[in-house]
């Protein structure tokens, strides 16, 4: 498997510096000092460059494509209640600033 080590300095609130750098040897013991290590995944073969859960529930049965599926409704339902309450907030705003400009011009304004 294919990884990439990103050897690392910290620094301590107290000036101590500690070099994360050490690589771990295949099947040995873990360093005092280990270098993180990302270890990469294979290209995915449908054309899914992203990994996406798409790919993932046509794979592992229809219960994880039902839930994919649910999950999404509901997503798209609590988005368009969150615009439809946004509008009207946005509505009740526009009309309050309407009166209250209107109420200042036939009061003379400078009070």
């Amino acid at each position: 498997m294919d990884q990439i080590e990103f050897p690392a300095h910290q620094t301590y609130s107290d000036g101590k510096v500690v070099d994360w750098n050490q690589p771990t040897p295949p099947g040995g013991e873990e360093p005092e000092h280990p270098a993180p290590v990302v270890k990469l995944a294979a290209k995915a073969e449908d054309g899914d460059a992203h990994g996406s859960m798409a790919g993932t529930a046509s794979t592992t049965g229809d219960a994880a494509a039902t839930a994919t599926t649910t999950s999404d409704s509901t997503a798209r339902w609590l988005g368009g209640a969150g615009l439809l309450v946004g509008a009207i907030g946005l509505g009740v705003g526009a009309g309050a600033t309407i009166r209250a400009r209107k109420a200042t011009a036939k009061s003379g304004g400078n009070d």
